[in-house]
């Protein structure tokens, strides 16, 4: 019998979900009776975590995690064990995060350890080891990510770009937050999940808002920009959504960008090129069946140059839908504040 784990990737940030792969293999001549890795009724195999977050070894088991339980079961159910033939291998995934704990940061080393029954006995078998590097993550900006009027306790999305130049490229996470006593509001970070690798200049997350709880969908959006560079826009399950997507670089983006139940997303901006001017309001529709880059859905001449702005998408049940973006306008002393309901 012989057993192997192995991990996505060399390096992980602390708190980002990592998935476990197991592997049982049975190269001898006879069947033999392992252990299923992905019930949490059984106390095999057994893992052990040594590094900085665990300096003395850490050993634990999945029926110990699960149900607080270390101790064996009493007896063995359907479904604990598998019969592995002659040559025939199992492959099993776990949330290895879940599990156990990194909160120092460092090269940790992985190693499990089985012990099964075949027709000569018990067997035994232990993994190669497997190092990976835990590292403290370095946010140069996040943006909530909401399903607006319909956003539960959980998950609640934070979207996420980390990285620090030069040393680690960019990259794009969702931190998955859960109110776990909303009479205390009490909030808790879940996990890290990645999502995608930006462009290297991307500087700045850009989040999509939806009128509608996207994971009854399936889909998810979400985007990055840089000094100077185009909208980069990435789609869940689909992939990254080739560009340009704005007619112009130096636009400014009005924050959140908007996903409709289609799919589709709404991007509002400012300014542009010299025809269009600072203080022109301009939306643009991706994802909708229409060209790239996207051609101008509206545009509206504002009486001067906004200091901010914010939109938000009308309810999924208001015919037509449309969005409202409030701008504020520097005006003498004063500011202005201004409504647009498309």
């Amino acid at each position: 019998m012989e057993i192997a784990v192995a991990l996505s990737k060399p390096r992980f940030l602390n708190r980002e979900a990592i998935e476990l792969r197991v592997r049982i293999g049975n190269p001898g001549p006879t069947a033999i009776d392992v252990p299923n890795p992905e019930d949490n009724r059984n106390a095999q195999p057994v893992y052990t975590v040594t590094g900085p977050s665990h300096p003395m070894g850490h050993r634990f088991h999945f029926r110990q995690v699960a149900r607080h339980d270390p101790f064996p079961a009493g007896g063995s159910e359907p479904g604990m064990t598998v019969v592995l033939a002659p040559g025939a291998a199992l492959e099993a995934e776990l949330p290895l995060q879940a599990l156990v704990g990194f909160p120092v940061p460092g090269v940790h080393t992985l190693v499990a350890a089985l012990e099964a029954v075949g027709d000569e006995g018990v067997v035994r078998a232990v993994s190669p080891p497997v190092q990976f590097v835990v590292e403290r993550p370095a946010i140069q900006s996040m943006e909530l990510a909401l399903d607006d009027g319909l956003q539960a306790s959980s998950p609640i999305r934070v979207l996420c770009l980390t990285g620090e130049a030069p040393a680690r490229a960019p990259a794009l996470y969702q931190a998955i937050f859960r109110e776990e006593r909303p009479d205390l509001g009490e909030i808790a970070l879940a996990a890290l999940v990645p999502l995608a690798d930006p462009e290297p200049r991307a500087t700045s997350v850009v989040a999509a808002w939806s009128n509608h709880a996207r994971l009854d969908r399936l889909h998810d959006r979400f985007g990055w920009r840089g000094p100077r560079s185009d909208l980069g826009l990435h789609r869940l399950p689909e992939g990254p959504l080739p560009g340009p997507l704005l007619p112009d670089e130096t636009m400014r983006l009005v924050r959140p960008a908007l996903l409709a139940e289609s799919g589709a997303v709404t991007v509002v901006a400012i300014g542009g090129d010299a025809e269009s001017g600072a203080n022109t309001l301009r939306t643009f529709a991706l994802l909708d069946g229409g060209p790239l880059p996207a051609a101008d859905r509206w545009r509206l001449a504002l009486p001067a140059a906004p200091t901010g702005a914010r939109a938000a998408a009308a309810p999924a049940t208001v015919a037509g839908g449309g969005c409202a973006v409030v701008v504020v306008l520097p005006q003498d002393d004063r500011s202005l504040l201004m409504l647009v309901e498309a």
